[in-house]
């Protein structure tokens, strides 16, 4: 074998090599990226397609807990019409932050409270470091779920589960222990604690509640039959809803490349903290396939010139012969 065959042959290989590495970093950069997965998670082995959609709303739009239950009730309703039994078969939640003041005896925190209404859980399918996730119908008593941050700070533990706490004066108990997050997006996070409690617990009885966030996967029997119902569903809400499932799918981060400048932390509105690091993900994986594609296309072309080394001599020996061959039959 030629060096020059040799040589192209190396470089192909090592294209090749570089363009796997980055598409490892972009998929690692999605590896504990829970909730952006959850129409995927809650599908499990199901052989129904289910899609996942989120609308970001200000307070102005007052999405009240009444609200969320009318809205729950349009799409069971909506998915009745078209024969889909959707008892359990289907998420939704809507959530909002409040500060409040957890306390065990003469110790409190500051904390930030996500109320929620629905499916949270099921939505944000995060592994508990203790403790499990209640089921709001069957559960005698207000329950709280904390992250570590708060565990630490007021009991030193994170076993800490069927313990009391009092968030703004009311008792609860705590059910599960969450893990905060402590990666490179930790500051969105916020150092401080937090803790999940339903809108209808306690606490929340008399505060003005008015959802900023709602979440659906729902059942996706043809294309874009969830979208239609989801959309419509929040109409008199937004008419901006996203589409969370297959956000970092390479045809979708192709798209979202166009508009590159527009793809980091969100402005505007009230956006869970959760949304703006999936962004900051989208841009960190856009960038990663555009790199990968690169070296993809600089192995193709390299490969392309090995072949085209290896078969030209081949083509002109054929050609040769064949040229022989004829002045032989002329004579």
């Amino acid at each position: 074998m030629k060096i020059r065959h040799i040589v192209f042959s190396a470089l192909s290989l090592l294209c090749l090599l570089i363009a796997l590495c980055f598409m490892w970093m972009r998929h690692s950069v999605t590896a504990e990226n829970f909730r952006d997965f959850a129409a995927e998670t809650f599908a499990g082995s199901s052989e129904t397609k289910y899609s996942q959609f989120a609308a970001y709303l200000g307070e102005s739009d007052y999405l009240t807990p009444d609200g969320m239950m009318e809205l729950k009730n349009t799409l069971e309703s909506k998915m009745t019409e078209n024969s889909i039994e959707y008892e359990g078969k289907y998420l939704l939640s809507g959530s909002c932050e409040k500060e409040v003041t957890i306390l065990r005896d003469t110790l409190s925190v500051n904390a930030v409270a996500t109320v929620y209404f629905g499916d949270y859980f099921g939505l944000h399918p995060e592994i508990p470091v203790s403790g499990g996730y209640l089921d709001e119908s069957a559960a005698t008593t207000d329950f709280c779920i904390i992250d570590d941050l708060a565990a630490w700070r007021l009991f030193g533990s994170t076993d800490v589960c069927g313990l009391d706490v009092r968030i703004n004066e009311k008792l609860y108990t705590i059910s599960a222990v969450l893990p905060a997050d402590r990666s490179e997006y930790a500051s969105y996070y916020g150092e401080k604690p937090r803790v999940y409690v339903l809108y209808s617990s306690a606490a929340m009885r008399d505060e003005r509640v008015t959802f900023t966030s709602l979440e659906a996967v729902l059942p996706d029997i043809i294309t874009d039959f969830a979208k239609t119902m989801f959309k419509e569903t929040v109409s008199s809400y937004t008419d901006e809803i996203y589409t969370v499932t297959g956000r970092f799918a390479p045809a979708n981060l192709f798209d979202n490349i166009k508009g590159i400048t527009s793809l980091g932390v969100m402005e505007g509105k009230s956006f869970p903290y959760y949304e703006n690091v999936a962004r900051i993900m989208e841009t960190k994986c856009a960038l990663l396939l555009v790199f990968e594609m690169a070296f993809y296309i600089l192995g193709t072309v390299f490969f392309a010139t090995l072949l085209v080394l290896i078969f030209r001599p081949i083509n002109e020996n054929l050609k040769e012969k064949r040229a022989a061959k004829k002045r032989h039959a002329i004579y």
